[in-house]
């Protein structure tokens, strides 16, 4: 009976701690799963992942949280730049279904009137420029899908 208890006990803190809709519905966790394999296929790579590598924030302005891979978080031990370039690296956001995928030097997320904008910084080249001049985006979410301000 007490063998009993202490699993019960402990399948009940374990999903407390870990919700199933949290890790059946997680886009970022498929893409780092995807990203893990690409990394085994390079010579049976190993893949790094910093903690941060995944963030939660609300990027619809619906109120719950959304997801963001960053892939500057993560290496492969036989490709070390494989996500990154001159570029900037790999990120993917997603929300609701949909996903944008762009290679940003750096982002970030602000609340504007209540709207969540995300500011990302680009190669030059994502502004019809040269690489090494500086190029900014904004992007929104409107009409069940990501738009770009212009």
């Amino acid at each position: 009976m007490t063998h009993f208890k202490l699993t019960t006990a402990a399948l009940v803190l374990l999903a407390l701690m870990f919700p199933l809709q949290a890790i059946a519905n997680s886009p970022a966790r498929d893409a780092l799963s995807q990203a893990k394999a690409e990394c085994a296929a390079l010579e049976n790579g190993v893949l790094t992942v910093e903690a941060d590598a995944i963030t939660s924030v609300d990027l619809t302005g619906d109120g719950a949280a959304d997801e963001i891979l960053d892939y500057s978080k993560i290496s492969c031990s036989t490709a070390l730049t494989y996500w990154c370039g001159s570029g900037g690296c790999a990120v993917g956001f997603y929300a609701n279904g949909a996903k944008l995928e762009i290679a940003a030097r750096n982002w970030t997320v602000i609340n504007w009137s209540e709207t969540p904008i995300l500011l990302t910084s680009l190669h030059g080249t994502g502004c019809g420029d040269t690489g090494a001049n500086p190029c900014y985006k904004a992007f929104f979410w409107f009409d069940g899908t990501f738009r770009a301000a212009e």
